[in-house]
């Protein structure tokens, strides 16, 4: 997807000299000394007004997400939930962007943690831009993120998404040898140190779930964009082998309508695992994706597809996805940042989608 960069001016604008301006750029004028020392004031009274404005706006930034914070902490308090998770997406981490927000994310993660209860903290991929690294670079910048999500809690897990290997790059001058494989991409992104223990599939180890009291969070990887015919397997045999209810956490959704420019690949393998679930009697709660950086919540039947839009600093230049919500943001204010915090209450059967930054809050019911 084409974004435009919300650091600056993107229309072409250029500054032209006032008329008056023009007609007088030949004459020569002698300015008197107090003239000068008029204008050097005014330059000084410039850069301070400058500086002030600067810091002020600085202020205004650390004093918005602070609010932000109170107002999620007592939002998420108000609510009688099971499971609450902290879930973002598609922070799409890179050393070369004028604002990397992975940082300052987990700094706001980490003081909502301190005000509200949250149970664990969901990455739903594409930690970085790893599609423009060599795998030496994609490692360490996978490392990064992970490094300041376990700063801020032990339970901190991660769904692979299509940028978390450096595939774009390498497959066509290096070959797939010097892509990180599905097995090395897990070991970077598997949390072995919670309690909440990861059960991984033994084929596609990516693919894994974590049971909570009466709730099994699902998490669904891809090769790219294209669902395997092993996830879909996985799901059947094990993965929906249990009487809780099911939360469905994935980079992808299932349909291509539903993501960037149609690219998904094989979702219906994953539906027919998911109705055959519903049908024999399961309760799918909902499932939650990210990729194409919008917010938007789509009916599969049996279940709600909910679109969670990016934690990156960006905002799309194109249309994107149907119907698909893509927030503006703005770096002095709390629209600079997005995640959501979602709660599970099974007795209403509903979930609360929170927002954190750009955009609102949403409810769905199951």
């Amino acid at each position: 997807m084409q974004f435009e960069s919300v650091n600056g001016d993107s229309n072409g604008n250029r500054s032209h000299m006032c008329p008056c301006d023009k007609m007088n750029s030949n004459r020569e004028y002698d300015i008197p000394k107090t003239g000068r020392g008029v204008l050097a004031t005014g330059k000084r009274g410039l850069v301070v007004f400058i500086l002030v404005m600067l810091l002020g706006g600085l202020c205004f930034s650390l004093n918005s997400a602070d609010v932000e914070i109170a107002r999620v902490a007592k939002q998420a308090g108000s609510g009688h939930a099971a499971l609450t998770l902290l879930v973002y997406t598609d922070i799409h981490h890179d050393p070369k962007d004028k604002v990397d927000l992975y940082k300052e994310t987990m700094d706001c993660a980490g003081k909502l943690m301190e005000k509200t209860r949250i149970d664990a903290l969901w990455n739903l991929g594409d930690l970085i831009n790893g599609r423009t690294t060599t795998k030496a670079e994609a490692i360490a910048q996978l490392r990064d993120v992970i490094e300041e999500e376990n700063r801020i809690t032990l339970h901190a897990h991660r769904v692979a998404g299509n940028h978390d290997n450096n595939l774009q790059l390498t497959e066509p001058s290096n070959g797939m040898e010097e892509v990180l494989s599905c097995g090395e991409l897990n070991a970077i992104l598997e949390n072995t140190s919670s309690s909440q223990k990861e059960h991984h599939s033994p084929v596609r180890p990516t693919d894994y779930y974590v049971d909570f009291d009466g709730i099994r969070v699902v998490c669904i990887t891809a090769e790219g964009t294209a669902f395997q015919e092993e996830t879909a397997r996985w799901l059947r045999e094990e993965a929906l082998s249990t009487s809780s209810q099911v939360l469905i956490l994935s980079h992808l959704p299932t349909r291509p309508e539903w993501g960037y420019h149609g690219d998904v690949e094989h979702g219906e393998w994953i539906e027919e695992a998911l109705n055959a679930f519903t049908a024999e009697g399961g309760t799918i709660i909902c499932y939650i994706h990210g990729h194409d950086h919008g917010d938007k919540i789509s009916d599969a039947g049996a279940w709600k597809e909910v679109a969670i839009g990016c934690a990156r600093f960006q905002t799309p230049k194109s249309g994107g996805t149907e119907d698909m919500v893509y927030q503006r943001r703005q770096r002095w204010n709390k629209t600079k940042y997005l995640f959501d915090l979602v709660q599970i209450d099974p007795e209403k059967r509903e979930v609360r989608f929170i927002r954190f930054g750009a955009g609102r809050d949403r409810v769905i019911h199951y």
